[in-house]
């Protein structure tokens, strides 16, 4: 189901799809937080992990230091811009 998600999100852009994710994701990386708190051994590792590669990959992207004429190179942009070649091409 989140790759469904992530697909759709990716292939029909827009500023809902945008809000959508971001509403999706801040609660989900809460929760890692919460899951490495208070779980115990390996889960707590995975927690641990989901919440600090979570936090930093959210933090780089939306990182206010960037200025509006500067993209990032994120996965998710460079899977933006496959898509945009490829609907290029079928014209």
């Amino acid at each position: 189901m989140c790759a469904a998600f992530g697909t759709a999100a990716i292939r029909f852009a827009s500023p809902l799809w945008a809000g959508l994710t971001m509403a999706v994701t801040v609660p989900i990386l809460f929760a890692a937080i919460l899951g490495a708190l208070f779980r115990l051994g390996q889960a707590r590792a995975f927690w641990a992990g989901m919440a600090i590669c979570g936090w930093g990959y959210l933090v780089l992207v939306l990182a206010p230091w960037e200025g509006p004429s500067r993209c990032l190179s994120s996965l998710t942009t460079i899977f933006s811009f496959c898509n945009m070649v490829n609907s290029m091409s079928t014209l």
